[in-house]
């Protein structure tokens, strides 16, 4: 039996997501912001397990090797992990971010950026990320608002303008949330430290507003 989801991004990854046209006008914005804004607040040490969920390609598995972590890429998609710089201290797992091949706790911290809004079930998601996380470790969730520039690129892609679905690149799941949803979602299982927006679009999407 097929799987339409995992086949989608069979393709996808094995052919445009590839590219480094795919790379520069979008995709990069939220690792951007990850890496600025978020890793300098990370307080780990080298030797540290690090876990993406739905890492796709990859993208933060440089940076993250060389603060001396160890990094384990996920995805559904084999075309996309094998892109991943695998290495001694960087491996990839195909797998679904409700099922999480992993024991309890055995990651420092768990990074699950722009997926949750692809996944059949965001909570489960949740859920599975909080328990591989070691007590007291850290965990990274970004995706989709309806409450900043993203609104009516989303509801016009909906609608059917071809300009607006062709930068989103809608997918089979492809839903928005509000913010109240997911932060409730996610204080079932933790404490909230920190809330940053992003704006959607180029050029702005380096400027973020820091919430507690």
């Amino acid at each position: 039996m097929t799987d339409p989801v995992r086949d989608f991004y069979e393709k996808k990854y094995a052919s445009t997501w590839s590219g480094p046209e795919y790379d520069s006008r979008f995709t990069k914005m939220w690792y951007k912001a990850f890496l600025r804004h978020i890793v300098p607040l990370i307080e780990l040490p080298a030797g540290s397990c690090v876990v993406e969920v739905g890492a796709g390609k990859g993208y933060l598995a440089p940076a993250l090797l060389k603060r001396g972590w160890d990094y384990t890429a996920t995805d559904i998609a084999e075309s996309a992990l094998a892109q991943v710089p695998v290495g001694e201290h960087c491996r990839t797992v195909r797998t679904e971010g409700e099922r999480l091949p992993f024991s309890d706790g055995c990651f420092d911290l768990a990074i699950c950026q722009e997926v949750l809004e692809h996944v059949d079930s965001p909570e489960r998601t949740i859920a599975e990320c909080f328990r591989v996380v070691k007590v007291g470790g850290w965990l990274v969730f970004s995706s989709p608002s309806y409450l900043n520039g993203f609104l009516p690129i989303k509801l016009l892609a909906d609608a059917g303008v071809g300009w607006a679905k062709r930068l989103l690149v809608l997918q089979i799941v492809d839903r928005t949330f509000m913010p109240w949803s997911l932060v409730r979602m996610i204080r079932r299982h933790g404490k909230i430290l920190q809330r940053r927006g992003v704006r959607i679009a180029p050029p702005w999407f380096e400027r973020l507003d820091a919430r507690a």
